[in-house]
């Protein structure tokens, strides 16, 4: 049985980047957000281009914390057109857009692959059809329209620039081949200049050619890998290393060991799970219990889970029958969500245990389980209807589009104003402190005062650790004409600063 779908050239590929331009429009004139200030509005190497260029050394551009290429990016952002945050939105727009293109040709690839491809004739259909979701689901907004989220956007742009070079490799051989393998090689390299995600790329490439490759371009692939596997771990000794002190992420975070955040990154991953299938819930600040013990409800359940979907992934190799092309897509989807993960959610410690745009690249393989199981129902809708599949996808397609663009076009209004996007946190995670503090902030300067200082009492009342907070609760009772209470919480900052 075969897909029979007919897309005239790119014109399809292009509708969905039309889509995103459209969905992602309102947030163009949108303001810097939250670490956008850190990274970008004081960051004395992005307003130098020529003195960061003078600044590289083999050491910064290897370090992952320093996000090498993203600041560069940055950099050149800003000697074109300064501050203006259009520039930057515009960006990271483009960029988003040529991933997505990346994301077709890979996906594209994927379905031409011995083991698959007499069950997709026309490829196109079902790549089209995950390139719609992969570009216009609305929990990607958080690493698109969140201008520090560059580098992710970026290390998944050059994730799949490398896996598809090395691929090419497996299949070649003489100076063709060598010429992909470099060219691998430097992709990784420059992906490792924006996230820390690419050290995935060898155990990635390793899985597509075990589930679309024979046994001697795996054996090719295992003797390739060699040098790159090699460059993982030295790569990933220096960015431990260089974690030494930190207190935000690595192992000595505050607040939690590397058990707790294993054990915290199962039900985080089944929390990622649910807002791929139903975005309700998205915020830039989810309120996360963290969990120090494995045997409690939420840890044992999302263990089991996630090692069921893993065998399973792993069993589908083995599967035959109709629809055994369709398993293998799946669980292939199934073990890339889990791999491109487990950096960032299981392995290394960060005191944020849950951030949307950590889930950017993974959600491909989410994508891959969906148009698997649309492209199967679409078999049996079109048997017991009597109608064209090619009618039925078209129109699941169309649905996709507009439904998608729709939603992250709602989604875009909550990052146009640090107000919008704060309240939203609020409503989201009331009982965390953080999100209080910086809507108090954001309406600080919007000087509405009054709304400024509720939020930052009720940020003390949840149990802010950070100092500035009486600081920012000396000064706002100022701006209000309330010396009394300014000068109490002035004394509060000065001996919380003394004592530490």
């Amino acid at each position: 049985m075969r897909n029979h779908i007919s897309y005239r050239g790119y014109l399809p590929l292009l509708l969905v980047l039309v889509a995103v331009g459209v969905s992602y429009s309102n947030v163009l004139t949108g303001e810097f957000m939250f670490d956008d200030d850190r990274a970008i509005n004081q960051n004395p190497l992005v307003k130098d281009l020529r003195g960061f260029c003078g600044s590289l050394s083999p050491s910064s551009l290897f370090v992952p914390a320093q996000r090498a290429m993203t600041t560069f990016t940055f950099a050149v952002n800003y000697a074109l057109g300064g501050k203006s945050v259009v520039g930057f939105h515009a960006v990271n727009i483009f960029i988003h857009m040529v991933m997505a293109v990346a994301v077709y040709f890979f996906v594209l690839r994927m379905f031409g692959e011995p083991p698959v491809k007499d069950r997709f004739a026309d490829r196109r259909g079902p790549a089209l059809l995950l390139t719609a979701v992969f570009a216009l689901h609305p929990i990607q907004t958080q690493a698109v329209s969140y201008i520090a989220q560059r580098s992710e956007v970026l290390s998944s742009l050059f994730y799949l620039l490398a896996l598809h070079c090395l691929i090419s490799f497996s299949e070649g051989g003489g100076k063709r081949a060598a010429g992909f393998y470099l060219l691998g090689i430097v992709s990784f390299l420059l992906g490792w200049m924006n996230k820390e995600v690419v050290v995935t790329v060898p155990a990635a490439f390793l899985l597509y050619i075990c589930f679309f490759k024979g046994r001697e371009a795996l054996k090719k692939a295992v003797l390739g890998m060699l040098p790159v596997f090699i460059a993982v771990v030295v790569l990933g000794i220096i960015g431990i290393t260089s974690l030494r002190g930190s207190r935000e992420v690595g192992f000595n975070a505050d607040g939690i060991g590397q058990p707790e955040y294993f054990y915290t990154g199962l039900t985080v991953l089944v929390r990622y799970l649910r807002l791929l299938v139903v975005p309700s819930g998205l915020t830039l600040d989810h309120d996360v219990p963290i969990y120090g013990e494995f045997l409690t409800l939420p840890v044992a359940g999302a263990f089991f889970l996630w090692v069921c979907l893993a065998v399973l992934g792993l069993w589908s190799l083995r599967m035959k029958g109709r629809w055994a092309a369709h398993l293998r897509i799946s669980g292939f989807g199934i073990l890339w969500y889990l791999l491109i993960l487990l950096p960032s959610s299981l392995a290394l410690p960060i005191i944020d245990v849950m951030y949307e745009h950590r889930v950017y690249l993974a959600m491909l393989g989410v994508a891959l389980v969906f148009v698997m199981i649309a492209d199967i129902f679409s078999w049996y809708a079109a048997e017991k209807l009597k109608a064209p599949r090619e009618a039925l996808l078209r129109g699941l397609f169309l649905a996709i589009l507009i439904t998608l663009s729709f939603a992250t076009y709602e989604r875009n209004s909550v990052w146009r104003t640090k107000v919008a996007l704060w309240s939203d946190a609020v409503s989201k995670s009331p009982m965390k402190s953080r999100p209080h503090y910086n809507l108090a902030g954001s309406y600080y300067l919007a000087k509405n005062y009054q709304a400024a200082l509720g939020e930052y009492l009720i940020a003390e009342k949840l149990g802010h650790d950070n100092i500035m907070l009486y600081y920012d609760l000396a000064i706002t009772y100022g701006q209000l004409g309330r010396r009394s209470e300014a000068e109490t919480y002035y004394r509060k900052f000065m001996a919380e600063k003394k004592g530490r």
